[in-house]
């Protein structure tokens, strides 16, 4: 585990800190927790989701199974195993809950695919494009049903499970808000950032938020950390969609596109921050490129988009709020707090040119 140094005086180290070798060592502890548990996470799929008999055949096992195979990075179920065991609890007990909330991460792309009109994820065809968009409804649905069968099965203490269960309805709720409520925002003539945060909270933030809660329910945490750790969640939650959000504009975030949420007419944060603040003419040029249809808009198009994106000061703004949350990440835990420093380190990773 990468520790700070301890400050108590003395001669300090003029020894240079070697930020690829700090990275590495971030990445080497994730990566090895992905080894570790990514199989036995698939294994506990399987028992709710077989593998088909005959891929290629559209059923609803195949379905599912062409998803989920493109991969993932499994943020969610290793923040759960790993905050688990973090908080002195078993990260085995934790394995259904876990697993289970990667399936209803992955409900989650397949409705919001087919909602944004995305045809490619991960590189592959979204499932939507493969079979249909009536069957990528289907299988989303089956992916929440499959993925709190799998917290259910949880095996600790009837309370404990009915705990999870509440926690992860709950957190259901919250995101079905949060997607009806980006289309709301789209709506508006000028959306504000609260707006725009109130949306994210839901829609991102709170599948974040329940990894932290599960493991500490888990764990036989204390109500008082249970809250703490879910508040912590939103706002991981919070910095996770921006950062998204800035990866579609400057980075490779492995869609049919650069700029797919300027495409998509997405308000994102930048999108916002310009609505409110950019000159009158580079707010109106925004706007128009914003209401055409995603089959209209032109690589040109995007690239203009992000140049006045850039030019407003949008895409710096951005990158102050999530230096401004990363900061603000504590929960008093120390084990805690240094697997959240990691993970950040890992999920902006594609932004450290910028941050």
């Amino acid at each position: 585990m990468l520790r700070r140094p301890h400050r108590h005086g003395g001669a300090r180290s003029t020894s240079p800190v070697d930020p690829d070798a700090v990275s590495a060592c971030l990445q080497n502890r994730l990566n090895k927790a992905f080894t570790q548990w990514n199989p036995k996470l698939l294994e506990c799929i399987e028992t709710v989701v077989a593998r088909p008999e005959n891929p290629g055949n559209g059923s609803l096992e195949d379905m599912l199974w062409y998803h989920l195979d493109t991969g993932g990075k499994r943020l969610r179920p290793l923040l759960a195993l790993l905050a688990t065991e973090a908080l002195g609890g078993n990260p085995k007990d934790a394995l259904h809950f876990a697993a289970g909330i990667e399936l209803l991460h992955n409900a989650t792309l397949i409705h919001d695919d087919y909602q944004d009109g995305d045809t490619v994820r991960r590189g592959h065809p979204t499932l939507w494009q493969r079979f249909g968009w009536e069957q990528s409804i289907n299988a989303g649905d089956s992916l929440y049903f499959a993925g709190m069968a799998l917290i259910a099965r949880t095996e600790l203490s009837a309370d404990t499970v009915q705990a999870l269960v509440h926690a992860a309805s709950n957190s259901l709720l919250n995101v079905t808000r949060g997607q009806i409520n980006e289309f709301r925002l789209k709506a508006l003539p000028v959306p504000n950032e609260t707006d725009y945060l109130q949306v994210i909270a839901g829609k991102t933030a709170a599948l974040f938020s329940l990894p932290l809660v599960g493991a500490a329910i888990c764990a036989g945490s204390s109500p008082q950390v249970t809250q703490q750790l879910a508040d912590t969640g939103r706002q991981l939650g919070l910095l996770f969609q921006v950062q998204d959000d800035l990866v579609d504009l400057i980075g490779d975030k492995g869609r049919d596109q650069q700029g797919a949420d300027i495409a998509e007419g997405k308000p994102s944060l930048p999108v916002v921050y310009a609505l409110e603040h950019a000159a009158p003419k580079d707010k109106s040029e925004l706007q128009a490129l914003l209401r055409k249809e995603r089959r209209d808009i032109s690589q040109e198009d995007i690239t203009h988009g992000i140049a006045l994106l850039e030019q407003c000061g949008a895409i710096d703004y951005s990158l102050g709020k999530i230096k401004q949350w990363k900061q603000e990440l504590n929960t008093r835990i120390p084990e805690v707090d240094n697997l959240l420093s990691e993970l950040t380190h890992t999920i902006l990773e594609p932004l450290s040119t910028r941050i």
